[in-house]
């Protein structure tokens, strides 16, 4: 039986295996109906595109950010950190960066900063054979070091930023050089020792500058995203989570992670770089760790009764 049309629609016959079948049709004709579609779905994408944040790579912020290499220690007792510079493709073949070193006496591995020695340098990071910009900053004491590098890009500037502990020692440490200098800064702060920054610790950066902020975004030392902020001007904190390649790689081996500042149009960006180490404590199994306690207790006073017991019989 053939269905059966609407009497007040048009109809057109659509052929199928040799039938003819009576389907409605719109009364204003297919293409004005395909039209209001199209203007329909044109509108919906435009304000699902409205409500879409527009986030760092949609404005290609161009950003830098340091990357810490060997670390090395002479006869005489001093250190010498290898620094390396990640510069966005804006910054060009640049030849040569400037450099601001600060160096703040410690006492011991997890105190923080004395007064007694603060000293200042200007540093040049040089593009190298091999094509990477790096630097190297030696200490002859315990200190805090925090290196900036400022990178001129078109249309803007980029900051790169890190902080690390140093523990040279030597028989005649140089003098403080008393210059005054004043980079745009992050203030670090951690949940753990500063000695030994590792997977599982909870970084917190602030920025400390009077420019306009946006957002901070934290990313991995290849860009990736690892937490974005939305209209986030900080403080910001971030866990780095345990790494099971980390903990195989032993204890010298570190991996990064980066807080990144964008200002409003994404022309100048602040980055802070952060090296972790494996955590000391994040991959114990601690019910193994109480089965293997508990049955050394049960063993030792076993042994215990036994020994007493045969002293009793004598």
């Amino acid at each position: 039986m053939e269905p059966k049309a609407d009497p007040s629609m048009p109809a057109r016959r659509s052929r199928s295996k040799n039938q003819y079948v009576i389907l409605p049709v719109c009364p204003h004709g297919d293409c004005l109906c395909r039209v209001d579609t199209l203007i329909f779905g044109l509108m919906m994408v435009a304000a699902l595109s409205a409500c879409t944040p527009v986030y760092a790579e949609d404005r290609t912020a161009a950003a830098a950010w340091w990357l810490q290499g060997e670390t090395r220690r002479d006869d005489s007792g001093s250190v010498a950190q290898h620094l390396v510079l990640r510069l966005p493709p804006e910054a060009g073949d640049i030849a040569e960066v400037e450099c601001f070193v600060r160096q703040a006496a410690i006492a011991a591995y997890n105190q923080g900063e004395s007064d007694d020695f603060v000293s200042w340098q200007r540093l040049s990071a040089r593009r190298g054979p091999n094509g990477m910009v790096s630097l190297t900053v030696e200490a002859d004491r315990y200190c805090r070091t925090t290196v900036w590098a400022t990178i001129p890009l078109p249309g803007g500037v980029a900051w790169a930023q890190t902080i690390f502990n140093q523990y040279g020692k030597v028989a005649e440490p140089a003098p403080a050089v008393a210059a005054t200098m004043d980079p745009p800064a992050f203030s670090l702060s951690s949940s753990g020792e500063d000695y030994w920054p590792q997977t599982g610790h909870t970084f917190t950066a602030t920025p400390g500058w009077d420019g306009a902020v946006e957002r901070i975004d934290v990313v991995d030392e290849a860009g990736g995203i690892l937490h974005r902020s939305i209209d986030h001007t900080g403080p910001v904190s971030y866990t780095p989570p345990h790494d099971p390649a980390l903990d195989s790689a032993g204890d010298r081996a570190k991996k990064h992670f980066v807080f990144l500042a964008i200002s409003p149009g994404g022309n100048e960006t602040h980055s802070l770089s952060v090296a972790v180490h494996r955590s000391r404590s994040g991959n114990i199994d601690l019910p193994t760790g109480l089965l293997i306690g508990a049955v050394a207790m049960a063993v030792s006073l076993f042994v215990a009764v036994r020994l007493r017991a045969a002293r009793a019989i004598e």
